[in-house]
């Protein structure tokens, strides 16, 4: 009964930090901050169905390179510039987040083709 007790909230726990850092963090990084494994993070978003990118309003180097038409590298440079607003991800600075208004404005000098289908799709989804 005791081992029940520990798992109902070390699985409470691992729910509540996997939602929390999701999106800033790496499993690695969890794992640490956690005491566990990056393998046994992985299994828990497995278990809990929590994953990436829970925060959607921060675009990854990958969505914002696909929106904007620029190359994550490039993205990452303007990021490490100052040229916008961005934040890092895990501590060693592998995964980047960006903020939407600055992709959706590159995107509008960048890919005006798809800013325009964009802003046609969400004309009629609301």
């Amino acid at each position: 009964m005791a081992a029940t007790h520990h798992w109902r909230r070390r699985r409470a726990d691992m729910a509540e930090a996997l939602s929390c850092w999701s999106a800033r963090y790496s499993d690695a990084e969890i794992g640490r901050r956690m005491g566990v494994a990056e393998r046994t993070v992985e299994h828990w978003r497995e278990r809990l169905g929590v994953w990436h990118t829970q925060d959607t309003s921060w675009y990854t180097s990958g969505e914002a390179a696909r929106v904007t038409g620029l190359r994550p590298q490039r993205l990452t440079r303007m990021a490490r510039a100052g040229r916008i607003r961005a934040q890092q991800r895990g501590g060693r600075g592998c995964w980047w987040l960006f903020a939407p208004e600055d992709v959706e404005r590159l995107a509008l000098t960048h890919n005006p083709a798809l800013m325009r289908r964009w802003e046609e799709h969400r004309r009629w989804s609301h």
